[in-house]
């Protein structure tokens, strides 16, 4: 949650200036790039069994009464005497292979192996411009409002592809960036059991990543390459773009249904002059001559 509010946090300041002072965040020089310290950070920590367990009692404190509280004191110190002691040489060992010992573990059970829809549950929210007070949302507006929030978004996917965007820091510690390398040109691949995470973002010395934007409309996806000769396109081309798409998909919706209309009127005018024909054939039967009369 703490890393989503401060990508959302961020986000905001780089695009539109709405919270903190970008002045520090964004260099038209940057004397630091963006991620430029990823490879000389010290691995994650593993905690010591003692602190975490006190750190457990702590958040237990508050929701449970005296009795209860002592009878968990009382589990939280024989699982630290016990098992505890084995588990946490596992986890020590762990990290002694990797630079982040918990970062696996967490992206599966918090999002992989999840099989909840990820709207709502996952991505729950996002960022956008702040308009309501001098653009208040009205019909027929959405292409717009849309277009000028994709703008925004494809200036900050520049800004971590030529790394301009300074590194965190908190005080004189660098903290890790690797988070924002996913925010684009990544895309989650659902699974039986456990999804998969693809990302195809680069920065400019890297080499050369997606550039195109998709378009979702009554469940159709159209795509567009949202760069032009080095240069991102303006809010009106994107709304351009955009609508274009979606344009065709309405024209050829209608022209689909017009010939479906004619097909299911020709369908239901055969169907009834064979009945007719039919009534037709079963009433001259009845009443020829050539039926014996009983």
């Amino acid at each position: 949650m703490v890393g989503f509010v401060t990508l959302v946090t961020t986000w905001l300041t780089m695009c539109f200036g709405a919270v903190g002072d970008m002045t520090n965040q964004v260099s038209e020089f940057p004397t630091e790039r963006t991620f430029q310290y990823q490879h000389s950070l010290p691995p994650l920590p593993v905690p010591s069994l003692e602190g975490s367990l006190a750190k457990y009692l702590d958040a237990v404190r508050p929701f449970a009464t005296e009795e209860e509280y002592q009878v968990t004191a009382a589990v939280v110190k024989r699982f630290g005497e016990g098992i505890g002691k084995d588990l946490h040489q596992k986890l020590l060992q762990r990290a002694r292979t990797r630079r982040n010992w918990l970062e696996e573990w967490w992206l599966d059970a918090a999002y992989l192996e999840l099989r909840y829809p990820s709207q709502l549950n996952v991505n729950f929210g996002g960022p956008a411009p702040y308009l309501e007070h001098c653009w208040p949302p009205t019909e027929g507006v959405q292409l717009q409002r849309t277009s000028i929030s994709m703008w925004h978004t494809l200036q900050y996917w520049d800004l971590l592809r030529t790394e301009r965007l300074d590194p965190h820091k908190a005080g004189n510690v660098v903290l890790d960036m690797d988070q924002f390398r996913m925010l684009f040109c990544t895309c989650k691949v659902p699974g039986v059991t456990k999804d998969t995470i693809i990302n195809y973002f680069k920065t400019e010395s890297e080499g050369p990543c997606p550039s195109h934007v998709v378009v979702m409309c009554k469940g159709r996806f159209f795509s567009f390459d949202a760069v032009c000769d080095g240069h991102i396109l303006t809010p009106p081309e994107l709304l351009r773009y955009s609508g274009r798409w979606i344009f065709r998909y309405i024209c050829v919706y209608l022209h689909v249904c017009k010939y479906l209309c004619a097909f299911v009127c020709v369908c239901v005018c055969v169907c009834v002059c064979l009945c007719v024909i039919r009534i037709a054939v079963i009433v001259n039967i009845m009443f020829s001559n050539d039926i014996p009369k009983r």
